[in-house]
């Protein structure tokens, strides 16, 4: 009998357990790019150079490396493929350590963008919010490219890292699907 009363609890414990590593593992990955992101901005002001950190998405898993201006432009997608961007660190595989975390907008419907931005996103849309870019951007005197990184893991988990600019203040959100908004 005490066997199987243990096992009903177990197997009442196991979905929300689940849920509560899920939310963990989301919640780490997020730290992981907030700590890397501000050791970069340490990186350019204390190299006097600009220091971008670059995200890849692709279906074997999401990463993001560290690179180091090597022409005095600013950290360019032409110039890390020919080598005269320098790689620091990485890279950085989101899922090591963070089972089903990656880069994404979760579906089925729209989510608002995370504040100060206006307007929604879609599944689909891109999880890397810089301009046009996948890059994050750090210059010599500390400033940064402004926006949002999306990540997602198992179920409803979402989490925004985002980078004010001129601050490069960094803030992670996470994202109420209950009550459709987002909390710092």
């Amino acid at each position: 009998m005490a066997l199987a009363v243990g096992a009903v609890l177990v197997a009442m414990a196991v979905p929300s357990l689940s849920g509560l590593l899920a939310r963990r593992s989301v919640d780490a990955a997020a730290a992981t790019i907030a700590g890397e992101l501000a050791r970069a901005r340490q990186d350019a002001i204390a190299r006097r150079r600009y220091v971008g950190v670059v995200f890849e998405m692709s279906p074997e898993g999401d990463r993001f490396a560290v690179y180091l201006d090597g022409g005095q432009t600013g950290i360019r997608t032409a110039e890390i493929a020919s080598g005269v961007d320098e790689l620091l660190r990485g890279p950085v595989d989101l899922r090591s350590g963070n089972d089903d975390v990656r880069l994404a907008i979760p579906g089925p419907g729209a989510i608002p963008k995370v504040p100060p931005s206006r307007g929604v996103l879609h599944a689909g849309d891109d999880p890397v919010q810089f301009g046009g870019s996948d890059i994050v951007s750090f210059s010599p005197t500390g400033e940064s490219s402004s926006g949002a990184i999306y990540l997602t893991g198992r179920g409803s988990e979402l989490r925004a890292v985002v980078v004010f600019g001129r601050s490069a203040r960094l803030r992670v959100w996470s994202f109420d699907p209950v009550q459709h908004l987002w909390r710092q």
